[in-house]
């Protein structure tokens, strides 16, 4: 009967050491599926951004599509308003002399040539400036209204 009662107990040692490992198993195994989970979640998280990023630059770029169709509605509608100060011929091809005036880029490359100086300031005409900025365009539409109002 000792006997029975001793290896009962070691039984019930052995069933609970056993309990205790599959215990520690599982939750082993809920921990990893919980990190799993989360760098999923992560993973899906950065996807999610980079698709809004898409979205975000397809965004853009139509909005630079638009102001880019505008910006040449604009010039093209404006490019007979613009008068060559040398000339009084509309221009073609507007750039700005060393004073800040305005000629067409026909007369400036002429300039260069004949080793000719800007009338307005004497200074010599060593290249052709880059065109007109919007900005710049948007300065001489507004000195062109002013004129024509008068």
């Amino acid at each position: 009967m000792e006997q029975k009662v001793e290896l009962l107990e070691t039984l019930k040692h052995k069933i609970h050491e056993e309990k205790q490992e599959i215990e520690q198993d599982l939750s082993d195994r809920i921990v990893a599926l919980e990190q799993d989970v989360a760098r999923r979640n992560k993973i899906i998280a950065n996807q999610k951004k980079r698709i809004d990023g898409l979205a975000n630059s397809e965004a853009l770029e139509q909005k630079n599509e638009i102001l880019s169709q505008k910006h040449n509605q604009l010039c093209d509608s404006i490019e007979v308003m613009l008068y060559c100060k040398e000339t009084n011929d509309p221009m073609k091809t507007p750039c700005f002399t060393t004073s800040g005036n305005t000629v067409d880029k026909e007369v400036m490359e002429m300039w260069i040539q004949d080793g000719q100086k800007d009338p307005w300031n004497g200074k010599p005409c060593i290249e052709v400036t880059k065109n007109l900025l919007a900005e710049d365009l948007g300065i001489l539409l507004e000195q062109y209204k002013a004129k024509s109002q008068v």
